[in-house]
Order: structure tokens, then C-alpha cells, then sequence
């Protein structure tokens, strides 16, 4: 295989004669060949060397010192169709979903269900043994039925804080007591009597028991004032008092009209008349008032106000006594505390032992099942869930720019790794959140998935087309700045247009810190619309075909070889 011979050896060919050029031709032929490449390399990898130094040099001085160059990118207000589409990652998660934990360590007897059944509400699960479940109801019962009889006592009491008379009567026996004096609950403050009738006893002969019935007329005579009254009999007692003389008595109560000279002990006494003879009694008797009762305080603590006076004739409405409850107010609050907590720890202690023959408090799957017969299970363990998954809701972000958009009702697309389901926006919630100079709104997302074509938890994808313009003014988002008013100090949106001098209703803004050259671009406020990845719309501020400024993009200016 003949090479082709290199510069080195046509200078030399060149000094000899054509005989010995071609001897050195012939010679390139014969097995010498080997040997002669073994010669050339060294003089390849030293041009090959020396030509990346003169590069190096070259670079090092040519490129030395020199900065990357800017350009500036401007872009054109044009007319387009833009739709916002907001896509975001989720779960979908069932609506409704339950769990089921034990509240007292007990025996696995049973298990009615699998993993992954469907159940109906209603349909027992499972049961444990567990006698210390019934203990704990049985205490907790008689903890708030403790703490029910006590403050029903309290409440009473309180109740009369202010001291009010039974019935209307006169006060008598009443005791001195002052404003800030202290009483005790049950101390006697007065006697009330109702002197407005008077009673009077009367023992008769066993003889006229069958002659004397309930409301005889009487005729009582009473020495003291020197008058004989009217009266009935209102009560008959079959006792048996014997006499001196050994005869048997039985007592009858006779009843008449105070005319307000009569008074308790007054001696008295009550012929009876039949149609054939009076019967007089056994003996003289003493008259009583009709009732008679005493003004007791039903709570302790300080007087703050009495009207408590011998003699004073009072009704049922008057207050006698107000005293200061604020013991009892403390007692009641401490009481009902303790109540609440009590009540608490029967519901508690209900549905553990409810728990230990549990039933499905919904229609469901099993999705959880942790627990077979045989099995000893702890306090607070929990031993089965249930999944209703025929309807998912899944959470969404949506931004300030397009929560405007998002109304309930919208519909929505759901894919779960390539699964694609159709959902609707079931509410967008009116509080955002501000983070990362943004604001964000929270909806929800409610899908049917009866067919079951949604797993569960499972991560998911969701997009929902906000709005769509089908022919408005677009640029691309980065040409849109935010910048405070000069004059309010609030966010504005404005682009920057490109002109020689400022347009109408242009406002002077700093546009150095956004990468705006200092001359030639003008702050146009702009009012925005809808926007997707790269545009937004641009609704009022600039007209078609309007150049404004976007980007300023740095090139490297640094020589390269080609």
C-alpha cells in the first residue's frame, strides 16, 4: 500500500538525482515500511502539541480582559388566543372515611369481615371481650349522677339568694342580724305565720263520733275578747285520748276567721250543734295559727339587704333577705367543671364498650383490618377502617392572577397516571394565603368515582381551564413589571414601551433596577387579563404592534475558534 510521502521527504527527493529518487520510491515498498512509521509519529504528536500552545497563547492573548456583551430584547404587542389553564398535584382522598379504635384492652373473640369487603351501615364487625369496659361505665354513671344531685342543690340555693316568705303572713320571733353580717345555709331569720284564720283542737266523746262530720258548723267561744265566732270543723282524728273519768275521746280540729283580735294560745272553745242537742268538748283547748313556718336562709354568705321586723306583715312576693352568693357561684362553677368531665368520661366509656361489638357506621370498603381472633388488644389501638370511595375530593391551589375565574361548578380533569376522569370545582374559599410574594386560594375539587377507577391516596394531577380569550392582545409575561405608583406607592402593572418620546398616559418609573435601559423606554401602566405559561393578556394600555422592552440577555464575547 503505497502512503503519501510527507514535506520532509520531498525536500529531500528534491536534492537528488532522479535515480536515487527512485530508489528511495522502490525502497518504500520493501519491508522497511515499519520502521519508517515508527519514525513518524514523534513528529505528529509535535505538531499536534505545539499547535493547542499557539492556541493557548492565542486565547489567552486575544480574550484577555474582555466582558460579555448585552443585548437588548424588545417584543411587540400582537393578537392571539390565550387560555389559562391551572394544573396542579394532589391526592384524592374519599369524602368520607372512618376508623374505629378500642378504648380497653380486651380478647379478640370474632372477626365478621375481610380486608377489602364492602359493608352497609349498620353491619357488626367484629367483637371483643372486655370486662373492664363495663366497670368503667357503671363509675362513670355514678360520677354524674354525684355531681347532678349536687348542683340541683346549688341551683336550688341560688335561687334563694333572695329570701322571700312562703306565704303571706306576719313575721314574728325575728332575729337581729344587720348588712355584713354573715349566715350559715338552714339558720332560722324569722317565724312566718298566717294569723289570717285560727285552728283550734277540740276532744270529743267517741259517743257523737257518728253526729260530728267535716265542715260542721261550730260555735266558738273565746273568754279572752268576749266574742263567739263562727267556724267549721275542717279535720276529724279518730285517735283514742282516755279521760280522767276513763271515757275514750277522738280530736276534731275546728277552723274560723281571724277578725285580727285573735292571737296563738288564746283559750277557746267549739260547741258543735246537731238538730237535736249541742255537744260541747271534753275541755278548753288554745287557739293556733292556720300555718306556721320558719325564714331560714338556704345559702350562706353575707347580708346585703333585710327587711326583717317583728310584726311585719308580709306576702309571697316581698324579698325579706338578699345575701351574697359568691360562695355558692364558686361552688357551682367548680361543680360543673367537674360534671363536664364527668359526662365526657361516660360518653368515652359508652362507645369503648360500644366499640367491642362495633358496627359499620357507613356504607364502605374495609380498608383496614388489623385484628383476628385470638388477638389481645391494647387501649387505643385501631382495629378496622372504613373507606366510602365512590366520591374523591382532591385539594387545589389556585393563584391570585385567575381565583377570579374559578367558579364552583367548573369542570376539572383528573389524571392519575394516565387515568383521566372528569370532576367539577365544589367550592374555592375566599381567604388566601400569601407565601413567595404570591397569594393563593384553596378549592376543592369533587369527583364521582363509583367505577372505582381512582385509587385511594393516590397522587394525581388536576387541571382546570380558568378562562379562554379566543383574539386579544398578548406579550410574553416577562415584558409585564410590577412597580409601585410614584404617587400612591401602590403595585401597578406597567410595560415598558420603546419610543423616542413619552407616550400618553405614560408615568415616570426607575426602570434601571428591572434591566430597562435609561433611555428610550417609557412606563406604560398596562390592565391585565388572563394568563397561561409564556403570555398574558394584555386587556387596556398599549395598542397592537406596540414595541416594548422585555429582557436584557448577555452574550459571552470570548473568542472562538472555528
Amino acid at each position: 500500500m503505497q502512503e503519501t510521502m510527507t514535506e520532509m521527504e520531498t525536500e529531500l527527493l528534491e536534492g537528488q538525482t532522479e535515480l536515487e529518487a527512485e530508489e528511495l520510491v522502490e525502497e518504500r515498498s520493501v519491508p522497511q515500511k515499519r520502521v519508517r512509521r515508527r519514525k513518524k509519529a514523534p513528529f505528529i504528536i509535535g505538531g499536534v502539541v505545539i499547535l493547542l500552545l499557539g492556541l493557548l497563547i492565542w486565547w489567552l492573548v486575544a480574550g484577555k480582559g474582555k466582558e460579555p456583551t448585552e443585548e437588548i430584547v424588545n417584543d411587540v404587542v400582537s393578537r392571539g388566543p390565550i387560555t389559562s389553564m391551572i394544573e396542579g398535584n394532589g391526592q384524592a382522598k374519599p369524602i368520607k372515611s372512618e376508623s374505629i379504635t378500642v378504648g380497653t384492652s380486651g380478647t379478640v373473640v370474632d372477626v365478621y369481615v375481610t380486608e377489602g369487603q364492602a359493608v352497609a351501615a349498620g353491619t357488626v364487625l367484629y367483637l371483643i371481650n372486655s370486662p373492664g369496659a363495663d366497670e368503667a361505665v357503671t363509675k362513670a354513671k355514678k360520677d354524674v349522677e354525684g355531681y347532678q344531685k349536687q348542683l340541683k342543690s346549688l341551683y336550688e340555693a341560688k335561687q334563694n339568694l333572695n329570701i322571700k316568705p312562703e306565704f303571706s303572713g306576719k313575721l314574728l320571733e325575728v332575729q337581729k342580724i344587720k348588712v355584713g353580717d354573715q349566715v350559715t345555709n338552714g339558720q332560722v331569720l324569722a317565724r312566718l305565720v298566717d294569723d289570717s284564720k285560727m285552728k283550734l283542737t277540740q276532744y270529743y266523746s267517741y259517743a257523737y263520733q257518728k253526729d260530728i262530720y267535716v265542715g260542721m258548723p261550730a260555735q266558738v267561744s273565746v273568754p279572752g275578747v268576749m266574742q263567739q265566732l263562727n267556724g267549721k270543723v275542717s279535720q276529724i282524728n279518730q285517735v283514742e285520748r282516755i279521760s280522767a273519768e276513763g271515757a275514750k275521746l277522738f280530736s276534731v280540729v275546728v277552723t274560723l276567721d281571724n277578725p285580727g283580735s285573735l292571737s296563738e294560745k288564746m283559750p277557746a272553745s267549739a260547741i258543735l250543734h246537731t238538730n237535736s242537742e249541742e255537744i260541747s268538748p271534753y275541755e278548753q283547748g288554745a287557739l293556733e295559727y292556720n300555718r306556721v313556718t320558719d325564714v331560714k336562709a338556704k345559702v350562706a354568705g353575707e347580708v346585703r339587704q333585710t327587711k326583717l321586723q317583728d310584726y311585719l306583715k308580709v306576702t309571697t312576693s316581698q324579698v325579706l333577705v338578699t345575701v351574697d352568693g359568691e360562695d355558692n357561684d364558686n361552688q357551682i362553677f367548680e361543680l360543673e367543671t367537674s360534671l363536664k368531665t364527668a359526662q365526657e368520661a361516660l360518653t368515652t366509656a359508652q362507645k369503648n364498650k360500644q366499640n367491642l361489638q362495633a358496627t359499620a357506621p357507613m356504607d364502605g370498603t374495609v380498608v383496614g383490618l388489623s385484628i383476628a381472633p385470638g388477638d389481645e388488644v391494647k387501649s387505643g389501638t385501631v382495629v378496622i377502617s372504613i373507606m366510602d370511595n365512590t366520591q374523591m375530593m382532591i385539594e387545589a391551589v389556585i393563584d391570585e392572577r385567575n381565583v377570579s375565574f374559578v367558579k364552583p361548578g367548573m369542570m376539572a380533569e383528573i389524571d392519575q397516571f394516565g387515568t383521566i376522569v372528569q370532576g367539577s370545582v365544589e367550592s374555592v374559599s375566599l381567604s388566601g394565603k400569601f407565601e413567595n410574594g404570591m397569594t393563593t386560594f384553596p378549592a376543592k375539587i369533587l369527583v364521582d368515582n363509583t367505577d372505582g377507577r381512582l385509587n385511594s391516596n393516590g397522587s394525581i394531577v388536576y387541571r382546570i381551564q380558568a378562562s379562554q380569550s379566543d383574539n386579544c392582545l398578548l406579550l410574553p409575561s416577562q415584558c409585564v413589571k410590577s412597580v409601585a405608583d410614584p404617587e400612591t406607592g401602590e403595585a401597578r402593572n406597567v410595560v415598558f414601551v420603546k419610543a423616542d418620546k413619552a407616550p400618553e398616559g405614560s408615568i415616570t418609573i426607575d426602570g434601571s433596577t428591572l434591566g430597562v435601559p435609561a433611555t428610550g423606554y417609557f412606563a406604560v401602566p398596562v390592565e391585565i387579563g388572563i394568563s397561561d405559561k409564556f403570555n398574558v393578556e394584555i386587556v387596556s394600555g398599549v395598542e397592537e404592534g406596540t414595541e416594548v422592552f422585555s429582557q436584557v440577555v448577555k452574550q459571552n464575547s470570548m473568542p472562538m475558534y472555528g
